[in-house]
């Protein structure tokens, strides 16, 4: 297979590792994940018929089909190089322009109280606009009207990016003092259909699903109190004989005290993930943003990990 043949990604990756000698750094500088960068060179050994590039103490070294692949295509990584020094000029205090991130309103406090200010200070021309969480957010983010977008979706839709941030499963919650923690009360989707719950509307991690869940099975819950503020939740949940489901690990962090029983529904497992449309995935700006936000989460919210 000749290069000619090749996509333009799998000679950009080609370049960025021959540059780099890294997987980790090379895929730094597309935007990607390290797993993605590790596919695209097995794809291109599988191509090439050959190693292309040796691990030797610390780096990669390109073997010698590589290095005579660089030869054939010096006139056009010449032009690619041009590019990626002016990308990597990118300085983001000279960056202008608005930002938009959207979330569940559980993470309004951490998002303004870690997010902003480090971005702020490092790109001040930067104006940062923080929404809750819609249910239309996964097309917002495909349009490019909304840059990044942090919430749970069972599937990632076309067009959409997704990086991992921790994994939790739903339980069903409720007060040690409640009388659902009986020996004898058995968790089934009958007994969620007896009980009255606190439920989060728009949280941004399981809007809707256990309903789906209960009309699946033909039942559905009785929604005693409905509201977007998670803290405000737990804190009733603790104080009643309420139910609520909500994500086992947000609940630990809310409500030290409460009680976790099984989820009885379907799929219980969620993942917390930051998504962004595939039209701002090589976006100077929109990546040192989100390579910040990722590092804000790890930093401030341990908890999730």
């Amino acid at each position: 297979m000749t290069p000619s043949q090749q996509d333009l990604n799998a000679l950009k990756n080609f370049f960025l590792l021959y540059r780099h000698r890294s997987v980790t750094r090379a895929a730094h500088a597309a935007g990607i994940t390290q797993p993605s960068m590790s596919r695209a060179l097995n794809k291109l050994r599988e191509a090439y018929s050959d190693r292309l590039f040796v691990r030797q103490k610390d780096q990669l070294v390109p073997t010698a089909k590589a290095e005579h692949m660089m030869l054939q295509l010096a006139p056009l990584f010449d032009q690619i190089n041009d590019v990626m020094d002016t990308l990597e000029r990118f300085s983001p205090d000279e960056a202008t322009g608005d930002f938009h991130f959207s979330a569940p309103e559980f993470i309004s406090k951490f998002a303004m109280e870690n997010m902003p200010t480090g971005l702020l200070n490092a790109a001040p021309k930067l104006a940062f606009f923080y929404h809750y969480w819609a249910a239309d957010c996964a097309t917002q983010l495909q349009q490019g009207h909304m840059d990044l977008a942090f919430g749970f979706l069972r599937e990632c839709p076309n067009h959409v990016k997704q990086h991992v941030i921790a994994d939790d499963q739903l339980a069903v919650v409720c007060s040690p003092d409640s009388s659902h923690c009986a020996n004898d009360v058995l968790m089934s989707p009958e007994y969620l259909t007896k009980c009255p719950h606190v439920v989060l509307r728009q949280s941004g991690v399981m809007d809707d699903q256990v309903d789906r869940d209960l009309a699946a099975v033909g039942l559905h819950r009785h929604k005693a109190v409905l509201t977007p503020d998670i803290e405000a939740a737990f804190k009733l949940c603790m104080k009643s004989d309420y139910l609520m489901i909500a994500p086992a690990k947000l609940a630990q962090y809310f409500a030290p005290t409460a009680v976790l029983k099984r989820y009885p529904l379907g799929n219980a497992n969620i993942t917390y993930s930051l998504y962004w449309g595939a039209v701002k995935d090589q976006n100077p700006l929109h990546q040192f943003i989100r390579q910040s936000i990722i590092d804000a989460f790890a930093k401030h919210w341990p908890h999730f990990h």
